[in-house]
């Protein structure tokens, strides 16, 4: 066997679990709840694909998952993450009326 042979069997050794680890996440998704896209995620928020994608990327934002280089959005965390920014901006409002 070879060098380069060797390497391929480790890096396949290494990366098989991973990839098994991202099917298994998957496929928990799409059975818990409807995902959308980043375009399905947009037009439900009523908001842009720009802005949507820039939620996409912040640290905090849960609903989103990424697949190598796709986004799924479970749609109920959305609506729960949704939820929540309103709810604070409606105590934020009244505490400022304080």
């Amino acid at each position: 066997m070879t060098i380069e042979d060797q390497l391929r069997e480790i890096v396949r050794e290494a990366i098989t679990p991973l990839i098994d680890e991202i099917r298994e996440i998957k496929a928990k998704v799409e059975r818990e709840d409807e995902t959308l896209s980043i375009e399905q995620a947009a037009k439900f928020l009523n908001i842009g694909r720009n802005k949507m994608l820039e939620f996409t990327h912040m640290p905090d934002f849960y609903p989103a998952k990424r697949l190598g280089n796709r986004v799924i959005i479970s749609k109920n965390q959305l609506i729960q993450w949704r939820d929540n920014i309103n709810m604070r901006k409606k105590y934020a409002s009244k505490l400022r009326q304080i």
